[in-house]
């Protein structure tokens, strides 16, 4: 994935790899919020969510 973000993507975060670190509820986009910090059934660690489709692009969590 990293090197295929590295390559592709048009985000900042390309040159890490598309990492975009650690960050909690209400630091990012309305949709990551609503993707990571449901009211329920929170994903697991290590789960892959998406695509969440944001006015930035289309992501894979």
């Amino acid at each position: 994935f990293a090197e295929l973000a590295r390559r592709e993507s048009q985000c900042s975060s390309a040159s890490s790899g598309g990492d975009l670190g650690l960050f909690g509820p209400g630091k990012m986009v309305q949709e990551f919020d609503t993707a990571l910090f449901p009211a329920e059934d929170a994903p697991q660690p290590g789960a892959i969510l998406g695509p969440v489709v944001t006015d930035f692009g289309c992501h894979l969590i």
